[in-house]
């Protein structure tokens, strides 16, 4: 029986979702193809600065006159291919996570639950929203016999995740994507 158990949530969890890809390039698609996680449903790309903060070099937003959050925008020569992987990470959140997955997500993280989002001024802000995408970006990478023992974020958020930790979050993130901690409850960043 435990054995059963096991196929079955291994089978849900390594289920794929197909991602639709509007105005992705070619080069951004394959990176994003390389993934050890899943992504989300639909990702809108465009090369430009972001609507809301434009100080930003990079950002998710909804598509402009939707209720869609799957638009990610990059400042041309001023991103990096890590801020992409990181916008990526918060479209994930939009698409799948709930109340019940962050408060998994907080233990597993080893932190006391704090306010998911934050809504971006003209400063950088920490919040568990920013942490779970560096997370989920670390988590994208395939370099699973990489040499280093922790990865730390470049950005002003210092996220610090031991290499031996990104196995068990992938693995939330695949349980989290087919759904097993119930369904997505589209928290918006004004929450």
């Amino acid at each position: 029986m435990r054995k059963l158990i096991f196929i079955f949530f291994f089978l849900i969890c390594s289920s794929a979702q197909a991602t639709t890809f509007i105005n992705v390039p070619a080069n951004v698609q394959r990176s994003l193809s390389r993934y050890t996680v899943p992504l989300p449903p639909q990702i809108n790309f465009e090369y430009g600065s972001c609507p809301t903060t434009p100080f930003l070099s990079s950002c998710t937003t909804y598509t402009p006159g939707t209720k869609v959050f799957d638009h990610i925008y990059l400042v041309p020569y001023q991103f990096a291919l890590d801020d992409l992987h990181h916008e990526v990470g918060h479209l994930f959140d939009m698409a799948y996570m709930n109340a019940r997955s962050r408060a998994l997500f907080f233990a597993m993280d080893h932190r006391t639950p704090t306010k998911w989002y934050i809504r971006h001024t003209d400063v950088p802000v920490v919040s568990e929203s920013e942490r779970f995408a560096d997370i989920y970006r670390f988590c994208s990478y395939q370099d699973n016999n990489v040499m280093v023992s922790h990865y730390k974020s470049q950005d002003d958020f210092n996220v610090n995740i031991s290499h031996a930790a990104l196995p068990r979050f992938r693995a939330f993130m695949r349980a989290v994507a087919a759904g097993v901690y119930g369904p997505p409850d589209y928290q918006s960043f004004s929450s």
